[in-house]
């Protein structure tokens, strides 16, 4: 008799229904956006902060050479130009000492200059003598 019972018994389904197929492939679609999604912010995220780094190193490099710059003015006892800065539209010019290694004291113009929402900066060719120095500093005035 217990042979038939078990034939007779309906026995449990074996695998998953078409539903639970269909709600587990949801979840998953669901939890696939939802981490390409945060992937895709982080990415963007980690450009920004790139840029960022950029331009903060760039305007630290720049304040560097300025800082450098005005240090290099000297004394105003040595200055050959009057006062060796020059404050223009979207320029500031300055007269400042370069040294060389062998001790020689050389004298450059150094501007800055603003020129579409960038800082540039620019430098002449060393000399030696007050009246180069002097020709330079007044033709870069006159521009």
């Amino acid at each position: 008799m217990s042979g038939g019972a078990l034939l007779g018994r309906a026995r449990p389904p074996e695998g998953f229904t078409l539903l639970e197929v269909m709600v587990a492939l949801l979840l998953m679609a669901l939890m696939a956006i939802l981490s390409w999604r945060a992937l895709d912010s982080m990415v963007r995220t980690r450009d920004v902060l790139a840029r960022h780094d950029q331009q903060f190193d760039a305007a630290r490099s720049l304040f560097g050479q300025w800082d450098q710059d005005c240090r290099e003015l000297g004394p105003p006892d040595q200055w050959l130009a009057g006062v060796p800065v020059n404050v223009a539209a979207h320029r500031v010019d300055l007269i400042r000492q370069r040294h060389q290694p062998n001790g020689a004291g050389l004298w450059v113009i150094v501007s800055y200059r603003w020129n579409d929402g960038l800082i540039e900066r620019l430098e002449s060719a060393p000399v030696s003598t007050r009246q180069t120095l002097l020709q330079n500093w007044n033709k870069l005035q006159q521009c």
